[in-house]
């Protein structure tokens, strides 16, 4: 089995129960329209390769229809509690494993108006495991909920969703509303796909002026995407729904709204907010081309990250002087370079460790000064010696320290002159650079 940690959990799934309310049938509710909907998942797979059943497999849901690709969910929303000790959804692009599943759907009230009910959907995991492309994405201790009811006469849904810890191929990932994106070295194969991991996510559908309005609360989304970014496979783990069909706060009965029914689903554009209370990390990682990621010892690659935020980043360098990659000195001058790590979702990254090189008449040495960190706001600073003659600078980051795999370079190049001819050794006795 995967794990311990489901226990922590009971309690927050029970509290959406009533005592003895939830059996493994779904319980009769009140259908009259308009109503609440709702569903619990702890996990669906969804391949855009394949066609029919195979486009959506989904091993278990409180309150969903796991038969239908199309239209997962019910027509209304219903008691219903499932739960097993194990899931596994069939080999393919992306595989989930997951252990002490627990999904509640709980409609409180079962009988009233829509007005004075309130719709709930909970959903929690022990562990879980996801394998895809070589890589392996193990989770600790998943829970999302999500409720609906009418406060005041609106509305008014709640949410929140938690992964205790995150690791992919061994090594742990921090899950911290800091988080934005990062990107791990695999290994040096050339790419052929990315995964995106995105953490504590609500996809909401609607809005208060429209005739329906839902809330997916997901606590992972793993999407392996192509190099072009559009997913090809994608897994949703702890996902808890919550579906409001037709005015169901206002005082008088409106007619029978069908827009949520599984021959009419909503058209609604799905559009991604924040979860509650944290907004979601998204992590990238990159596949290796039809190699797995061990090394030729079969162990997972070591996992570094180099810098706060650091892993996929973007770094640009540049003469001072006139804010260019190019630049021409006179032999003695001081010169200063400046620049800027961010991360590949624009966030600076702190503390990155910069490599340089010094490309002299062809060949590329190491000097002295081996590097440069950067500062607040990702930024950086060197400071030329006064004896340097024509050269290329270069300016390395790598995302995973534990890897030679340059995630992005800057070349700068310096063109020195002594007495207005060019030069690429020093004028007069030899001397050693001082850094």
């Amino acid at each position: 089995m995967l794990g311990r940690g489901f226990r922590r959990y009971g309690t927050a799934l029970g509290a959406v129960a009533l005592t003895g309310a939830l059996a493994p049938a779904i319980a009769q509710a009140d259908t009259t329209t308009p109503t609440w909907n709702c569903r619990a998942s702890i996990a669906y797979v969804k391949n855009s390769i394949l066609p029919g059943p195979l486009a959506r497999i989904e091993p278990l849901a409180a309150n969903g229809i796991t038969t239908d690709p199309a239209h997962p969910d019910q027509p209304y929303c219903a008691d219903d509690s499932q739960s097993v000790p194990h899931i596994s959804t069939p080999d393919g692009p992306i595989k989930v494993d997951a252990d002490a599943v627990k999904a509640v759907t709980l409609l409180d009230p079962d009988v009233a108006a829509a007005r004075d009910q309130t719709a709930t959907a909970a959903v929690a995991a022990a562990d879980a495991v996801v394998n895809l492309s070589g890589v392996k994405i193990e989770v600790g201790a998943i829970l999302s909920t999500a409720s609906v009811k009418c406060v005041a006469g609106v509305p008014t849904f709640s949410r929140t969703s938690s992964v205790a810890t995150i690791s992919v191929n061994g090594q742990s990932v921090p899950v911290d509303s800091t988080l934005t994106q990062i990107s791990t070295v695999v290994n040096g194969s050339p790419l052929s796909a990315l995964i995106k991991l995105t953490v504590n996510q609500a996809e909401i559908v609607g809005d208060a002026n429209g005739d329906t309005q839902s809330v997916a609360q997901q606590a992972l989304k793993v999407e392996l995407l192509s190099l072009t970014g559009t997913p090809m496979a994608t897994a949703v783990l702890g996902e808890a729904k919550v579906t409001r069909q037709g005015r169901t706060c206002d005082g008088t009965t409106t007619p029978p709204d069908t827009s949520g029914s599984p021959n009419n689903p909503p058209t609604t554009t799905t559009t991604t907010a924040p979860a509650t209370p944290v907004s979601p990390s998204i992590i990238y990682v990159p596949v290796p081309n039809g190699n797995t990621n061990t090394g030729s010892s079969g162990r997972p690659t070591t996992i570094q990250l180099n810098g706060a935020n650091g892993g996929c980043g973007k770094l640009s360098m540049y003469f001072v002087p006139n804010r260019k990659k190019y630049f021409s000195s006179t032999y003695g001058n001081r010169i200063v370079t400046r620049g800027r790590i961010v991360s590949c979702g624009g966030k600076s990254i702190v503390g990155g460790r910069i490599d340089v090189f010094h490309v002299i008449r062809g060949k590329k040495v190491r000097i002295r000064k081996t590097g440069i960190r950067s500062r607040a706001l990702g930024r950086l600073t060197l400071i030329l010696p006064l004896n340097l003659t024509s050269r290329k600078i270069i300016f390395e980051y790598r995302g995973n320290l534990a890897s030679n795999k340059v995630t992005s370079r800057v070349t700068l190049n310096l063109t020195v002159r002594y007495k207005g001819k060019v030069i690429t050794v020093e004028p007069g006795p030899k001397r050693t650079a001082k850094f």
